[in-house]
């Protein structure tokens, strides 16, 4: 299970409980939880929620305004004028997008903490928790529509194909749920728990995901069958923390040692591979559609192009990086632990001087 690098990368909850699934009170810290639109990005960070002028760098509010207890990492989801989040204190809420105290519903069913980013479709949001439950919750007024009850925390955000929600599992499996009712549809077994969120490729019907059990694996989404497992030139992988990307008809992953790969998304024979760029927990971006971003743990960030060529490296001094960057129309943003700012944006040329931070300088 890989106690060691749960301990690493502090994802809400101590090895310990991450491994039983069990769900205590928010004495913890985790990863900054990073969220965009046109305008704005969305930062949960400790005991704030953040919306910040992607131009300007300079804060438009923070939630909550007063000192009312919230400790929230989750990344908010983005629906029209609301966004939703959990926080670790068991709340969900649905805010209104440019004034946060206008308190659309909250839901307090949950005994656990959210750390996910929930999925929403068809009126419903999906919400994973750490009280071993997923929830399904009416979008418009936060009223339960159902709960599925399973063994071990869940962490990873869904991903909604048609009617079937999709969702890691620590207990080592890819479930299947019934998006009306919660209903478990099927399960496919893994060879270790599963951190990483999975990824839909529509246009090639396949579900792709890898596991802390050093495996990749791709899922035809109708039948639920394994259609291919990485077996290239890498001897062994290392455990699998974040989804691939798809980049000119490649599909690209990371392991946590560092190893990024790049495979045919229908039959995942190998183009290449780059070996052991150091540990590596965040997933790999898109910066445009010739290149991409990795962030190493220990804060050095990279750009390669989709033939491996190395493009710039840089480093965000003090920094640890769990979090996947992402990225807008004009910039990449970047959430690391440990270092002076909260937030480093960086113009999407890549020329490893920030644009911005933030909070800005005093």
């Amino acid at each position: 299970m890989k106690k060691q690098i749960f301990k690493l990368v502090l994802l809400a909850v101590i090895s310990l409980i991450l491994l039983s699934g069990c769900a205590v009170g928010p004495i913890a810290q985790s990863t900054p939880g990073l969220s965009a639109n046109d305008t704005h990005v969305f930062v949960s960070a400790q005991s704030k929620v953040y919306k910040i002028d992607l131009e300007t760098g300079m804060e438009v509010w923070q939630y909550p305004v007063d000192k009312t207890r919230m400790v929230a990492y989750a990344p908010v989801l983005l629906d029209g004028e609301d966004l939703i989040f959990g926080d670790m204190f068991n709340k969900l809420y649905r805010l209104n997008i440019d004034n946060p105290q206008q308190k659309v519903w909250e839901f307090l069913d949950a005994k656990g903490w959210y750390q996910a980013k929930v999925a929403q479709a068809d009126g419903i949001i999906v919400a994973p928790n750490t009280d071993r439950n997923v929830y399904g919750i009416n979008a418009n007024d936060g009223t339960l529509k159902w709960t599925h009850e399973d063994n071990f925390a869940f962490i990873s955000e869904p991903v909604i194909i048609g009617e079937a929600v999709v969702i890691s599992s620590q207990d080592h499996e890819i479930l299947w749920l019934d998006l009306q009712t919660g209903e478990e549809i099927d399960a496919l077994s893994m060879q270790g728990a599963v951190i990483a969120s999975p990824f839909y490729l529509e246009e090639t019907g396949l579900i792709y995901v890898g596991s802390l059990g050093n495996e990749f694996i791709a899922i035809d989404a109708n039948t639920h069958q394994v259609k291919w497992r990485y077996d290239g030139s890498i001897e062994k992988l290392s455990g699998i923390w974040a989804r691939p990307i798809y980049l000119q008809g490649q599909l690209i992953f990371n392991d946590d040692l560092g190893n990024i790969v790049s495979v045919d998304p229908k039959t995942g024979a190998e183009n290449w591979v780059l070996i052991e760029q150091g540990k590596m927990f965040a997933g790999l971006v898109a910066v445009n559609e010739d290149s991409f971003l990795v962030a190493a743990e220990n804060g050095s960030v990279r750009a390669f192009d989709i033939n491996r060529k190395p493009l710039l490296q840089f480093e965000i001094e003090k920094a640890t990086i769990y979090t996947t960057p992402i990225v807008t129309d004009n910039l990449i943003i970047i959430a690391p632990m440990g270092a002076k700012y909260l937030l480093y944006a960086y113009p999407i040329e890549i020329t490893g001087l920030p644009q911005w931070t933030f909070p800005p300088e005093k």
